[in-house]
């Protein structure tokens, strides 16, 4: 007989879960869960924020795209008896409570959950009924959000501190990472965290059954507000990578030949020859591997780029390094000065104008999945503003 559908309720962890110490994790939880600090954060001023970010950004601005950013702590959180969907983070107990964090956030845009095991979209919302004969696991750590089982950057910034965080909080041993099937370039990156290799248990099932889970409130977003723990998967991953072969002082982290670009920088076949005259390497993060990656922006003094997944290799520079952000003037951001600001990195955005007319973007450009918007870099402009910098 199949479970009664229900509601999805989503309910944020600190309102729904008991705050309590670190040793309470280990302990046996309430019907609703538990929740520890494993990072806290020092309070934060906003409009201070704020005035940072207006004070490093150049080109064309405008006040409301300014989008300033601020630490937040980390929870670990204990909950029981809930459904699991790997591919998609989620965890969801039978009454169709929803965790916030291990939702990906997705409070505003539930969309992408209409297609989780178990879950229906409906004219009143989504609704949950938990899939028949699920396979049970006893206990384990979920760490993998939804957005970052495709985007390179939402999985250095968001699922490996959620998984570190696991680890730092000692329930790893007591409750085992698991996942969905992963990719070569995130066992890699796994592997560079906890220096070994089958850290995490990858699960072929849609959905499971978990008797007892914890998860990380980093999860949901954290390249949005990142504390010290990003910087501490920083330092590991850079030790562990090694050195590059390239000996490349400025990098540019090119977009030009990503298939599935929502983006597209019109000229950035120009910007690159102008950064090459500058001394810079032009770098296909996609055509290296994680290690590679590392390796390259850690011993760069300088890094430039068009906003996307590829400029979370930034994060890996040296304290001091100039990092430039290419930003349209319609997607705005502040996530890579927000790890910018805990590292030390001389931070700037740089925002272009956009959208462009469509007629200017070639069709077979137009045609790639996941085609949002063009635009233009102004780039006597730009190369100026850098060449002040550099």
């Amino acid at each position: 007989m199949s479970a009664p559908r229900q509601p999805l309720d989503i309910v944020r962890e600190g309102v729904a879960l008991e705050a309590v110490n670190l040793a309470r994790l280990h302990a046996p939880v309430a019907p609703l869960g538990v929740r520890a600090v494993i990072q806290d954060v020092p309070p934060e001023d906003a409009e201070a924020a704020a005035v940072r970010l207006r004070s490093r950004s150049a080109g064309l601005v405008r006040p409301e795209l300014q989008d300033p950013w601020r630490s937040s702590p980390t929870e670990v959180c204990r909950v029981a008896d809930a459904v699991h969907a790997p591919r998609f983070g989620a965890l969801v107990r039978d009454d169709g409570t929803g965790y916030s964090a291990s939702l990906d956030g997705t409070l505003a845009d539930l969309s992408h959950l209409a297609d989780a095991p178990g879950m229906e979209m409906s004219a009143s919302g989504l609704s949950f009924a938990p899939p028949p004969d699920l396979p049970v696991v006893p206990a384990a750590g979920v760490f993998l959000p939804w957005g970052a089982g495709f985007n390179y950057g939402h999985f250095v910034l968001d699922a490996l501190p959620s998984l570190l965080a696991l680890e730092e909080a000692d329930v790893t041993g007591e409750l085992p990472p698991i996942g969905p099937r992963l990719r070569p370039w995130q066992r890699e990156l796994i592997r560079l965290l906890l220096g070994r290799d089958g850290a995490v248990r990858e699960i072929a099932a849609p959905a499971v059954r978990l008797e007892q889970a914890a998860y990380a409130t980093s999860m949901d977003h954290f390249l949005h507000a990142p504390n010290a723990l990003l910087n501490r998967v920083r330092e590991r991953l850079v030790a562990r990578a090694g050195a590059s072969p390239l000996r490349a002082k400025r990098i540019y982290l090119s977009r030009r030949s990503h298939a599935h670009s929502m983006r597209i920088l019109l000229n950035e076949l120009e910007l690159e020859r102008a950064l090459a005259a500058r001394g810079f390497a032009i770098v296909r993060a996609e055509r290296l591997r994680p290690a590679e990656q590392v390796a390259l922006a850690a011993q760069a003094r300088v890094v430039v780029g068009p906003t996307g997944a590829g400029m979370a290799n930034a994060l890996f520079a040296e304290a001091g390094a100039l990092v430039v952000d290419i930003q349209p003037q319609v997607f705005p951001g502040a996530w890579v000065g927000a790890f910018g600001e805990l590292i030390g990195h001389d931070w700037w955005v740089y925002y272009a104008p956009a959208p462009a007319p469509l007629a200017e973007t070639p069709w077979i450009r137009r045609a790639r999945r996941g085609f949002s918007f063009a635009y233009r870099l102004p780039l006597a402009h730009f190369l100026s503003f850098l060449d002040e910098r550099l």
